[in-house]
């Protein structure tokens, strides 16, 4: 088996798509440091399982995935398939490819793949155990890692001892087993707790048992005395209320007397109240007006003040408003002066001005003109100085190019005469090994035949194998379900077997009945059984028949009438209990059955002895079912027969008494009394099917197995022949792999070696003709600069006198703007002043104009008012005269006021004396009513507390109660017992059920318990068996490793010791073990104490000692020889040629040594940043003196 294939799309700095092929032998992975070559090794661990980050030097797991580079986005998620060839079938799967793929995706989810079948990590896992391959194996050894195991605790160096001595399948089978034992330990632990829970409760549900009897038998008697008492109170009730209803009558009459009166009254009164009111309001409305003219006169008198005040001050300011407007005038005529003279002046400021401004613009065009001319002369200086810098930088490229091109002609004319003498060494050695492998070949073929025959063979016996294990692994399924099922169907028939024994769902007394029958006594002689056994029922209908039966399913069935009184007699002098009683010799008349459309009968096939039918046809003569509760009501309605009885599909029972009966019905088989004997019935038959069923299967599958083992036998001794074979096989397959890699090599290398004569001349020839070419643009260049300085040194005199007078013009425009400046400011403040004035002189107008206006304003108010005044004498003469006349009339209104008033508390009075008469005989009534609804109350509460209490309807019922019964006795007897029902505290009335319950749960838990402890018994005897092979595993390998890593350390160090030590010879499955060294001319120490190169060389010498011992079908090394120094590659290297026959060596390196002696190479480059690419390397090859790499080739890598 060997890698054959590595895939990689999204990993780390692959974010393209690359696809890496290997052949047994070596392959180099070459390239610069950061390029990504030790990304393709954490693409291997990452493939074989590896889940810690920070292993695969990453922070968190999607740090693998490829985020992205410049302008390259990411992806979404990284993809790492791995193809191992599994020809020999190393792998216990039947493919000659095995393909291995992850997927990681950035919302965390992974995915894994065998041969693009999804699978779990663990099934890789297990896929790959003990072959040497994997995560905590030395398949692939990083960058120091071998020295961390060197570094590690002495406990944490087993790990590549155990996965060398193949024992890591049974550490995880013993990690099983130890979690299975501590598991059957809890289950153990959990199973006696409760059992114990369950032992306890099995002896406090007996008692309770006892208790819940007693208290039955209390309950009968107090629902006997409740009733007839209470059907007492009822009949009390009743002859109260007729007593009061004829009372009630005659105060119904004298109230409609008083109620006529009383309106008579109303009527006379509320005619006074009319009469009052309407004289209230004419005496309102003279009140009103009055009120109206007293306020009108007083706004009159108000307003004529406020008129007066308000001349008096209108006059006063007549007065200033004609002073202020003299005063404004004057103010307005010396502000017009003043702004004059100010004009007059600022004339003359302007001209001066104009003529500053212009002088000041010709000296800024002067300056502008020199500092254009400076501006252009210093950019045409600064760009000959850049073309000469340009020029400068040309002659220094064209130099380096000359001298690195005399250097490279130098080196390929010595690279064309070596090149020649390899031709003829490699021509000789192709001849010597073609007619080698020739040989080869016909033996291989003729081996291959042979193992394609047995090959053949093998896989009809592994078919028929298969197929005869499918199908016992069938017949065996078949075998457990029918005993589950037979085991299930004779616990339920046994259940049901006890149910009936122990008669359970009957009553006590019925129960008492049935035992003394069975016991024989003379007291139940004449008793044939209950009614639940006597009958058969149609399958499907049980339900119903019971509910349409209700307690008289539960009905003894006598002989004759003396049979029946002698067994209820007995039940009485024993006090268990009371039952129901039928006798054969007295039953009535049956009802007419008749037929419902749409319902069935329900006597309809219901199978019991002759002599019972007429009982039976009594008891289900008119009891229908299948319909539903609606389609019932319209039957219930026309007075049917009391015997009838209805059961609707859902449960419920009309009876023609009127009641219904719902609920939950018997939907638990043992429940149904009916079902019970068929179903035991049809239980035995399907054990008796089944138990034939399960010897049938048990003798086909003891068939079946003595097939396949003779199939195995046969099969064993073909995988031994095809292993012999094979191992042969694979001799002469790797003697002529290698043959034909030799050869192929030899080929490509002369092929490689003409191309490159070929392109080493052409080479030569290009590199003189541009050596000349070269020269000549060399001198061309340095004409140009020569011409360039001439130029800038003319530029630069120029260029300074033109600076000189432009320094001149700027003193002279400064002073120029200084003085513009200045007398700008004085014309400035002129204006400002003038603003000022005309703003004054406007404001100054505006001020007289007003006070002119409100001058006339005032005049004309004044005269307004005057006016107003006289006009307001006149209204108030008039508002007098209105006064006096309304005070009269209000004086004569009050008279009449008065005497309506009188006539009001006349009627008054009267009308009270009436309502009182009436309320008296209302509430009289009132109270009769009350009483009645009291009565009416306290009769459907007794009857509800009834119902409610013993579900028995009193209205619907009709009880003997005898002559002498006493009500006042009985309740004191009803006290008495609820006293005794009380001091007996909670009462479980499931006792009896639950008692057995828990009785048969113990034993299924004791059950239980015995196979957990069989269970843990058979693990320890496991974990032994692993200890004693993996301990005998671990100590041959150890040996054998210690004998190699001896080797291995003396080749390495050219002499010197090492010994592996074991810290806890006793307990060899955990022990430590120590590594002592003495390298040659020191002390034996321990590695911890070594230098660095020399713990290198240790490190070394124990992989080569593990591989040994047992090698990997591949390895990944990177970069293990980096701290290795020139003498010690070499031994380096010999010892992996060595090993290059038992495994297969993927290297990532810098050293030339060993890219050397490579059978294939490839290259890591990042031609774009942030992104590996696999590249093609040109390689020579000559010997054993290493390999030479081109230099373009390695300048990409």
């Amino acid at each position: 088996m060997y890698l054959k294939k590595l895939e990689l799309f999204g990993f780390k700095s692959f974010g393209d798509k690359a696809e890496l092929f290997f052949e047994p032998g070596i392959t180099a992975i070459v390239g610069p440091n950061g390029c990504g070559k030790s990304n393709i090794s954490d693409a291997i661990r990452w493939v074989l399982g590896e889940d810690n980050a920070r292993s695969l030097r990453g922070e968190r797991m999607d740090d693998l995935i490829f985020n992205g580079a410049g302008e390259r986005s990411g992806v979404g998620f990284a993809e790492v398939s791995l193809v191992l060839d599994n020809s020999a079938r190393i792998l216990p799967v039947d493919y000659s490819e095995v393909e291995i793929t992850r997927k990681l995706y950035r919302s965390g989810e992974s995915e894994y793949l065998i041969n693009r079948t999804p699978c779990r990590l663990r099934d890789i896992r297990d896929l790959l155990m003990d072959t040497g391959i994997g995560v905590d194996s030395y398949s692939v050894v990083g960058q120091g890692s071998m020295d961390r195991i060197l570094s590690s605790k002495p406990e944490d160096r087993r790990e590549v001892f155990e996965e060398a001595a193949g024992i890591t399948k049974y550490k995880s089978r013993k990690h099983e087993a130890l979690l299975k034992l501590e598991r059957t330990e809890e289950n153990i632990q959990r199973v006696n707790d409760i059992i114990q829970e369950v032992r306890r409760q099995v002896a406090s549900i007996g008692r309770q048992a006892g208790k819940a009897r007693q208290y039955e038998a209390k309950r009968e008697t107090l629902k006997d005395l409740e009733l007839k008492r209470a059907a007492c109170e009822i009949e009390r009730v009743k002859r109260a209320w007729d007593s009061a209803h004829g009372e009630r009558e005659l105060l119904r009459a004298e109230e409609k007397s008083l109620s006529e009166r009383n309106l008579e009254a109303e009527a006379c009164l509320k005619r006074a109240r009319h009469d009052f009111e309407e004289g209230e309001r004419g005496f309102s409305a003279l009140r009103v007006e009055l009120g109206q003219a007293n306020a009108g006169r007083l706004g009159l008198e108000d307003r004529r003040g406020l008129n007066h005040d308000r001349i008096q001050e209108l006059e006063k300011e007549a007065v200033e408003l004609k002073r202020e407007s003299v005063t404004l005038e004057a103010r307005v005529e010396e502000t017009a002066r003043r702004r004059a003279e100010e004009e007059g002046r600022i004339q003359q400021e302007e001209e001066e001005r104009i003529h500053r401004v212009a002088a000041v613009e010709k000296t800024r065009a002067e300056l502008f003109r020199l500092e254009q001319e400076i501006k252009d002369g210093r950019h045409t200086i600064e760009e000959w100085k850049i073309k000469s810098m340009e020029a400068a930088g040309r002659m220094a490229h064209v130099r380096n190019e000359l001298a690195q091109l005399t250097a490279e002609l130098g080196t390929q004319r010595i690279r064309r005469r070596r090149i020649a003498q390899e031709l003829d060494s490699i021509e000789k050695e192709r001849q010597a090994a073609s007619g080698a492998l020739q040989t080869v070949h016909e033996k291989l073929r003729e081996r291959e035949q042979g193992l394609r025959s047995i090959r053949r063979e093998l896989e009809e016996n592994q078919k028929e194998e298969r197929d005869l294990e499918a199908k016992r692994a069938r017949l065996h399924m078949d075998w457990v379900q029918a005993r589950e099922e037979h085991s299930r169907a004779q616990s339920k028939r046994e259940f049901l077997e006890s149910l009936v024994e122990r008669h359970e769902g009957f009553s006590q007394g019925v129960r008492e009945i049935l035992e003394a029958v069975k016991r024989g006594e003379p007291e139940v002689a004449g008793v044939r059984g209950v009614l639940a056994d006597l009958i058969r029922v149609p399958r499907g209908r049980e339900g119903w028949v019971e509910m349409a039966l209700g307690q008289n399913i539960q009905a003894v069935v006598c002989d004759t009438r003396a049979s029946a009184l002698m067994a209820a007699r007995a039940l009485r002098s024993r006090k268990a209990g009371r039952a129901r009683f039928y006798s054969l010799d007295h039953i009535p008349a049956a009802p007419p059955s008749g037929d419902l459309e749409g319902w069935q009968p329900l006597l309809e096939g219901v199978e019991t002895p002759r002599d019972i039918e007429p009982l039976l046809k009594n008891l289900l003569g008119r009891a229908w079912g299948g319909m539903s509760v609606e389609e019932v009501w319209p039957l219930c309605g026309n007075g049917p027969d009391p015997r009838s009885a209805w059961v609707t599909r859902e449960g419920e029972v009309i009876r023609g008494t009127g009641s219904l009966e719902g609920g939950t019905a018997f939907e638990d088989a043992h429940v149904s009394l009916l079902s019970r004997h068929t179903q035991i019935e049809d239980l035995s038959t399907r054990e008796n099917g089944l138990g034939s069923r399960i010897q049938e299967l048990s003798n086909q599958e003891g068939e079946l197995k003595e097939a396949i083992l003779n199939l195995k036998g046969r099969g064993s001794a073909l995988r031994d022949e095809l292993q012999e074979g094979e191992l042969i096989r694979a001799g002469l397959a790797g003697e002529a792999e290698r043959g034909e890699a030799s050869l192929k090599k030899l080929t490509d290398e002369h092929d490689l070696l003409t191309l490159e004569g070929t392109e080493t001349l052409t080479d030569i020839q290009d590199l003189e003709n541009r050596e000349k070419t070269i020269r000549a643009c060399l001198e061309d260049e340095a004409r140009q600069d020569r011409e360039l300085q001439s130029l800038i040194f003319k530029n630069q005199k120029t260029l300074e006198e033109a600076q000189a007078g432009r320094e001149g013009l700027v003193i002279e425009l400064t002073q120029m703007e200084t003085e513009l400046g200045t007398h700008e400011a004085r014309a400035q403040a002129r204006t400002s002043a003038i603003a000022h004035l005309g703003a004054m002189s406007r404001e100054q107008e505006e001020t007289l104009a007003q006070r002119r206006e409100r001058l006339g304003v005032v005049v004309r108010r004044r005269e307004e008012l005057a006016a107003e005044n006289s006009g307001l004498e006149k209204d108030l003469k008039a508002y007098d005269a209105q006064i006096r006349a309304l005070e009269e009339g209000i004086e004569s209104g009050r008279s009449g006021r008065d005497a309506a008033q009188a006539e009001i508390g006349k009627r008054e009075s009267e009308l009270g004396s009436l309502r009182t008469a009436l309320n008296e005989v209302r509430n009289k009534i009132r109270d009769l009513d009350v009483n009645e609804a009291r009565v009416r109350f306290e009769e459907q509460s007794i009857r509800d507390r009834i119902l409610e209490v013993y579900q028995v309807d009193l209205f619907a019922v009709t009880l003997e109660i005898p002559g002498d019964f006493d009500p006042d006795a009985a309740q004191a007897e009803v006290s008495r017992l609820k006293v005794q029902m009380e001091k007996m505290g909670e009462v479980n009335l499931v006792a009896a059920q639950e008692e057995k319950d828990l009785s048969e749960r113990d034993k299924f838990l004791t059950s239980q318990k015995e196979d957990l402890e069989a269970a843990r018994a058979s693990i320890h005897q496991a974990i032994n068996k692993i200890n004693q092979t993996t301990r005998a595993l671990f100590m041959d390998t150890f040996a054998k490793i210690q004998e190699h890593f001896q080797d291995y350390f003396t080749i390495l160090f050219g002499g010197g010791a090492v010994q592996l030590v074991l810290l806890d010879e006793k307990n060899v499955l955990d022990s430590g073990i120590e590594i002592m060294a003495k390298p040659p001319g020191k002390k034996l120490r321990s590695i911890t104490l070594l230098s660095g190169g020399e713990r290198s060389l240790t490190a070394t010498a124990l992989m080569f000692a593990l591989f040994k011992v047992r090698p990997s079908p591949f390895s990944v090394l990177d970069e293990i020889d980096a701290p290795l120094d020139e003498a010690n590659i070499g031994r380096f290297t010999q010892v992996l040629e060595d090993f290059t026959r038992e495994s297969q060596f993927i290297v990532i390196t810098h050293n030339r040594k060993t890219i050397g002696i490579s059978d294939s190479i490839y290259g890591v480059t990042m031609e774009e940043s942030g992104v590996s690419k696999i590249v093609s390397i040109k390689l020579n090859r000559s010997g054993r003196e290493g390999v030479v790499i081109e230099e373009e080739a390695a300048t990409q890598a």
